[in-house]
């Protein structure tokens, strides 16, 4: 059975994404996705507590005839794509069209409310990237995912500074996200981040967004990279060097686990990705593909976008 998450499996859904993610990371020689059961469990309840005034921001459970919980996805619908995250299925789900049926019916509710739905997954998962496929998902590009904080004493670029975000800062956040990510066929179709954009922006932890300027001239933005959900997207090399930098400097003051994570389109943006591994010396985590529903989307080659762990 397929339904919305019952809030009193808050907790075993959270168990289940921790197991599942680091279970399969183990078997690949991976760092562990979720060491700690309260990043996966802080998960979900954002997400549930996002659904109590946005129905398009909502989870599914899957559960066994015998009332099992065999399946969760996150869904967040609220901009031009829809965003899943943190599918997982259990060991005595797996094999028995679970799966299937959770993206299935993800993808027919997320349209409810948006037009295109997109993921990521690790592209070393040969049958999820398979099942993923065959329900309607295309690889629109590969990302590198990286990790790690800069030195301390690595200098921003001179002439690009960094501010906390204001909610005047929106429109030139989300118009900067609709020039990086686009249909290559229908120029008119925008591919908006705002709803997520405007959350962040007050935030006092580490999910704000951060502003990048060349003088008066807006250059940039963050938005909560110090985990796989946040993104960056930078005119330049330089702006987004700076973003990184800033956002290091804001988790040092925070919390020392805290860390920058960035998914790099290494193909399309090799000066930044050389700099984040070498002056940087962030390291390389996983690899993954970025899928999405619209078959016709493009990354801009003339920006630097990093995308979260669903675009």
């Amino acid at each position: 059975e397929i339904r919305l998450l019952d809030p009193a499996l808050l907790v075993p859904a959270a168990v289940l994404i921790q197991k599942s993610f680091n279970e399969y990371n183990g078997k690949m020689n991976q760092p562990l996705e979720f060491p700690e059961l309260k990043a996966a469990q802080s998960i979900v309840e954002h997400n549930q507590k996002l659904a109590k005034t946005n129905p398009s921001c909502f989870t599914l459970q899957a559960t066994l005839p015998d009332g099992t919980l065999a399946g969760v996805v996150i869904v967040d619908a609220r901009d031009t794509f829809a965003r899943l995250s943190q599918i997982a299925i259990s060991t005595g789900g797996q094999g028995k069209g679970v799966g299937r049926a959770l993206m299935e019916a993800a993808v027919e509710r997320a349209k409810l409310y948006t037009s295109a739905v997109a993921l990521c997954q690790m592209a070393f998962n040969n049958i999820s990237l398979a099942l993923y496929n065959s329900v309607g998902f295309d690889v629109v590009e590969h990302l590198v995912s990286i990790r790690g904080l800069p030195p301390a004493t690595l200098r921003p670029p001179a002439d690009v500074s960094v501010a906390r975000a204001r909610l005047t800062d929106l429109d030139a956040c989300d118009a900067l996200h609709q020039r990086a990510v686009r249909d290559s066929t229908q120029p008119d179709f925008k591919i908006s981040r705002r709803w997520d954009i405007e959350e962040r922006i007050g935030c006092d932890d580490a999910a704000q967004v951060l502003c990048a300027w060349d003088g008066t001239r807006f250059v940039g933005y963050c938005a909560g990279i110090d985990d796989v959900s946040g993104h960056l997207i930078a005119e330049t090399v330089e702006a987004a060097q700076a973003l990184v930098l800033a956002a290091a400097t804001l988790y040092r003051s925070q919390a020392e686990d805290r860390q920058v994570v960035l998914q790099i389109m290494a193909r399309l943006y090799p000066g930044f990705f050389r700099w984040a591994l070498g002056p940087a010396k962030l390291r390389v985590h996983r690899q993954t593909a970025w899928m999405t529903t619209h078959a016709n989307t493009v990354v801009a080659g003339d920006v630097v976008f990093c995308g979260s762990d669903s675009g």
